[in-house]
């Protein structure tokens, strides 16, 4: 016999199969709309029926759930119904591409099938769902029927090398594998449409690279947490930049960069041009330095958790220290070869950050409250500054 908290459970678990059930009626009724507004020239964004929806439901709230709690829960509803519809208009915008379609009648390599290959794969895969992909990755057939289960259609090669045969190639393997196969292949790779990575440092790949006229260095600045095939997500690139590398002086052929920028338009990215340097530069700064000190933080907090036997399931800790967190529960196999390949613009960086720490520590230790604050308060307005310029 069941007991009480298991029935209620039950009935918990019965309200949410009809949520999704109409959640999804929901959605097909969002995407007739929208056609009807396409077909009819309307704009898809209505913000007077999204404020007559907003009011209809607080006026038909009965509660227990207040007025804010259903106002938010619907605002968020409305967000990721707008978010669909976006994506969705924006698919189908780019299916229709004439040269989106010639594109169609390439092949398709992909070395290494991990978060960024495989979800470049199902994004070719749902704007041309008739595309020619072949893939080379070493996984267990456990492994391969799950991808086979979200992309039926694509084509394991037994041998990486065969991977050259196709039209356009995206190398997608750990950035040591990347410059191992340009090396042992640059004569055969020569003759193919495009060859770009999606490594995230680019200047030892760009000198390895160099001469290949078809060969572009990429890198979506775009991924998860966690790696691997089974994270893989079609929308993984949407509105994020997808950086576009070369040196000026062994820019690609034409033919290599419109490629390069048809995949990018399929994928639903902004495109960046940046030289190889300035990439590996700006890159140590804002990403590869932040998730070092991520992880020092993260060894700082389970020291100092150990020396004052602090209970940890009642830590307190706010929104930034969770996203630091979160940071430092990365792979490290996804760092590894960064970390190597930029080591000396990160080092310089870190020593950079270091200073200021000091800084920090001596007004401190010395109770100067009042250079603390100076500090404080111009740091502040930089921040501001900075904000306003970068994140625009």
């Amino acid at each position: 016999m069941k007991s009480e908290l298991e029935v209620l459970r039950a009935k918990i678990d019965l309200l949410d199969s009809k949520l999704i059930e109409l959640f999804n009626e929901r959605a097909k009724l969002v995407e007739q709309v929208g056609e009807w507004k396409t077909k009819n020239n309307k704009p898809i964004l209505d913000q007077s029926r999204e404020a007559f929806i907003l009011n209809k439901i607080k006026s038909e709230n009965l509660g227990p759930l207040s007025e804010a709690s259903v106002l938010a829960l619907f605002q968020n509803i409305i967000s990721i119904f707008r978010t669909w519809e976006n994506e969705r208009t924006l698919t189908h915008k780019i299916s229709q591409n004439f040269d989106v379609k010639e594109l169609a009648k390439k092949k398709i390599g992909i070395l290494g099938l991990g978060l960024i290959g495989f979800s470049i794969a199902l994004r070719l895969r749902e704007i041309l769902p008739n595309i020619e992909i072949f893939a080379y990755d070493i996984f267990n057939d456990e492994t391969k029927n799950l991808i086979y289960a979200k992309d039926k259609k694509i084509i394991f090669l037994q041998n990486k090398n065969e991977i050259i045969k196709c039209d356009v190639i995206v190398l997608a393997t750990p950035i040591n594998d990347v410059i191992d196969f340009i090396n042992n292949n640059k004569e055969s790779l020569a003759k193919v449409d495009l060859v770009i990575d999606v490594c995230s440092t680019k200047k030892e790949v760009l000198e390895v690279a160099q001469g290949l006229k078809n060969f572009v260095g990429g890198h979506p600045l775009a991924g998860k947490e966690h790696a691997g095939p089974l994270f893989a997500d079609s929308n993984l690139f949407l509105n994020q930049i997808f950086v576009l590398s070369w040196y000026a002086e062994d820019s690609p052929s034409d033919l290599a960069q419109n490629y390069a920028h048809l995949l990018c338009q399929i994928l639903g990215s902004k495109i960046r041009i940046c030289d190889p340097q300035l990439h590996d530069e700006e890159l140590a700064l804002t990403s590869h330095m932040v998730q070092l000190i991520s992880t020092t933080l993260s060894k700082t907090s389970h020291e100092l958790l150990d020396q004052n036997k602090w209970n940890t399931e009642n830590l307190l800790f706010g929104p930034a220290y969770r996203e630091m967190m979160r940071l430092a529960s990365s792979d490290f196999k996804i760092w590894n070869e960064i970390i190597k390949t930029n080591k000396e613009n990160i080092a310089k960086y870190i020593e950079v950050f270091d200073k200021n720490i000091q800084t920090i520590i001596v007004n401190l230790k010395n109770e100067n409250s009042n250079k603390t604050r100076l500090w404080f308060e111009s740091l502040f307005e930089m921040a501001k500054d900075f904000k306003i310029k970068v994140f625009k």
